[in-house]
């Protein structure tokens, strides 16, 4: 049960939020956005931080080649 100042979100919801931003920032899809960041593009800016996010809430955090960089801030 969520806490009472916390909001439920689904997997699709964060699905559609991530393909929403990829699509209006690169004009790209989101798995188009995510191998274009773990191969060192976009490093430091807002969007990859809020990509990044996206993909660890979705929990698809895949550690095995690189880290997806995360923008400084």
């Amino acid at each position: 049960m969520a806490h009472k100042d916390e909001i439920e979100i689904t997997r699709d919801e964060l699905q559609k939020e991530a393909e929403a931003l990829a699509l209006k920032v690169l004009g790209i899809s989101a798995r188009d956005a995510w191998d274009r960041l773990r191969r060192g593009e976009l490093e430091g800016t807002l969007f990859a931080s809020k990509m990044v996010r996206l993909r660890a809430l979705l929990g698809e955090n895949d550690n095995h080649d690189s880290p997806v960089p995360v923008a400084a801030e």
